[in-house]
C-alpha cells in the first residue's frame, strides 16, 4: 500500500520514472495477467459451458499477450495498450459485479485489473513525457 502511495505522489508531482516499479517487472506481470485472463475464460467454459467466457477471456489474454512481446521491442507502447485493455477489463467486470454482486469471478477480475493498471502506470517511463518508440 505504501508504494501505492509513493507512486500516486510521484505520479501528481510529475517525477514518476519507471524506478518505482521497473519496467521490467510491469512486462512480467503483463505476461502472467493475460495468461489469468485467458485461464478464466477457459475456467468459465468449463465451469457454467459459457462460450461468451471462452471468447472474451482467450482473445483478452491475447490481446494481453502481445501486448506482452510489443513491449519487449517498444515498452511504452506495449505497456500502454495493456494498460488500455486491463482498465477496459476492470470496466466490464465492474458493470457485472454491480448486477451480480459476487465476488467470483467479477470481483476478483476488478481487483486484478486495478492492480495490473497500477503496475503498468508504475512501469511506464513518465521522465520525459508520454511517448511512444
Amino acid at each position: 500500500m505504501l508504494l501505492i502511495c509513493y507512486a500516486v505522489e510521484a505520479f501528481v508531482r510529475g517525477k514518476m520514472t519507471s524506478i518505482v516499479v521497473g519496467s521490467a517487472v510491469a512486462k512480467v506481470s503483463l505476461l502472467v495477467f493475460a495468461i489469468l485472463v485467458a485461464g478464466g475464460g477457459v475456467m468459465g467454459f468449463v465451469k457454467a459451458q459459457s462460450k461468451p467466457s471462452l471468447i472474451a477471456g482467450v482473445t483478452s489474454g491475447i490481446i494481453l499477450g502481445v501486448c506482452y512481446f510489443v513491449s519487449n521491442d517498444h515498452p511504452q507502447t506495449g505497456l500502454t495498450a495493456g494498460l488500455v485493455v486491463a482498465i477496459l477489463l476492470a470496466g466490464v467486470f465492474g458493470m457485472r459485479f454491480a448486477k451480480s454482486k459476487s465476488f467470483m469471478p467479477a470481483g476478483l477480475m476488478i481487483v486484478l485489473s486495478i492492480v495490473e493498471s497500477i503496475l503498468l502506470l508504475a512501469g511506464l517511463d513518465w521522465s520525459s513525457g508520454i511517448h511512444f518508440d
